[in-house]
């Protein structure tokens, strides 16, 4: 997997910033628990999987790149405290990518947690919250702060499996309004809403969180404010393989090859694609395009 590829485990935020500067100029990969999407293009690949420290304080997380976002969940849970992510990879893994999870609707992406967050790029370590949602593609995470909540005592989740627009838009409705922790749209051949709320709401509500099905099939992010009351058009036009969109948070997750049929639905961006913002702040802090 790594052949012909350097790969570096710094264990602090001050190794990583050393082996990045001593990297740097060369196609450098980013990586936390995964194996980055771009891999065989670098020439050497700085993985944080040993930098593991992290202390909850109050009602927050301070935490290296590496940890494991179920540590810090276990933890904060002895505390009855919520960290808002289902996620199982690392927290830099998390922070990159900042997609929305099930917990979105009430919770925000991962960056509406942040506090704060520092990096190295190619001008130096940073402290800039625009590194969430950056993809390890403009700098390296190396250690951030997040607000932690109070644990619910309870989570109960209802299904709805819809059959026609004027169902799919009545039920969001619906389950919209009883204030849910979640509302997860997902296709998966017909479409179903599943809401999680606090509390019992329905006699039908069991207890537990819906999740998503994550592959590593061809996706794409679209976002649109319109998104949500479109899905069900969407998923039933295109057929996607998968898919699946979160109440609040104007973006689906589409397994889908089909790309320009879903540009119909809003803008669309691939694994390892940045806005065209992001695109700006790259030729700036990676100046020699090292990151891949």
């Amino acid at each position: 997997m790594f052949q012909n590829v350097k790969v570096l485990s710094p264990t602090d935020e001050e190794e990583l910033v050393r082996v990045f500067r001593s990297s740097y100029g060369r196609k450098i990969a980013v990586y936390g628990t995964g194996a980055h999407s771009k891999l065989k293009e670098a020439e050497v690949a700085i993985t944080t999987r040993a930098m593991k420290s992290f202390e909850v304080r109050g009602d927050e997380v301070e935490a290296e790149a590496g940890v494991l976002v179920p540590d810090i969940r276990e933890v904060a849970a002895q505390e009855d405290l919520l960290f808002p992510s289902v996620y199982d990879g690392s927290l830099g893994g998390l922070l990159a990518s900042n997609e929305p999870g099930p917990l979105s609707t009430k919770y925000g992406r991962p960056s509406q947690s942040l506090i704060w967050v520092r990096g190295v790029t190619g001008i130096g370590l940073v402290k800039w919250r625009g590194l969430a949602g950056s993809k390890g593609l403009i700098g390296a995470i190396s250690r951030a702060r997040l607000k932690l909540y109070r644990r619910p005592s309870h989570v109960y989740s209802l299904t709805v499996e819809v059959d026609g627009e004027a169902q799919y838009l009545e039920t969001l409705k619906k389950l919209s309004s009883n204030g849910p922790l979640s509302v997860l749209v997902v296709y998966d051949g017909v479409v179903t809403v599943h809401a999680s709320y606090d509390r019992k709401v329905s006699p039908r509500a069991e207890e537990g969180l819906d999740v998503v099905r994550e592959n590593d099939s061809d996706s794409y992010l679209v976002e649109s404010k319109f998104i949500e009351p479109m899905f069900y058009r969407l998923a039933v036009e295109l057929k996607p393989t998968y898919a699946y969109t979160v109440l609040g948070t104007h973006v689906a997750k589409v397994y889908s090859s089909n790309r320009e049929e879903l540009s119909k639905f809003g803008s669309v961006l691939g694994k390892g694609e940045l806005p065209a913002a992001w695109r700006l702040l790259k030729a700036f802090l990676d100046f020699r395009r090292s990151l891949v």
